[in-house]
């Protein structure tokens, strides 16, 4: 990095064109640092999710082994196609359990009903 800065600034710079060639060079290498962690965070994500949805999946007791493998297998892919690495724990969950309730149908009576026991 110490190299790059040296071949871009050859002292005739103001202070403000060397601190912006260093944020240049700093984003230049620091780039696919973040590109590694946020793929990795992506991976985590969305295994905690195909984690989640597999304990959610559990507690259906009117779902078959076949059932909830092929429910499981359709939410990570579509976590595979909507997580970015950005999201928290808590988003990726909610977005199972929105996908879930599309896919089993759960409404507003099924919550009322967990609401009274």
């Amino acid at each position: 990095m110490k190299h790059a800065l040296e071949q871009k600034v050859d002292g005739s710079e103001s202070e403000a064109e060397v601190q912006a060639r260093v944020d240049e060079v700093l984003s230049q290498n620091l780039e696919p640092i973040h590109r590694k962690r946020r793929a990795r965070a992506r991976q985590q994500m969305i295994d905690h999710g195909v984690a989640y949805v597999k304990e959610e999946l559990a507690g259906e007791e009117d779902l078959n082994a076949w059932q909830r493998l092929s429910i499981a297998r359709d939410v990570k892919q579509d976590l595979e196609e909507q997580v970015t690495g950005d999201e928290s724990e808590d988003d990726v969950e909610a977005f199972v359990v929105g996908i879930l309730d599309e896919v089993l149908g759960d409404s507003e009576e099924d919550a009322e009903d967990v609401e009274e026991d």
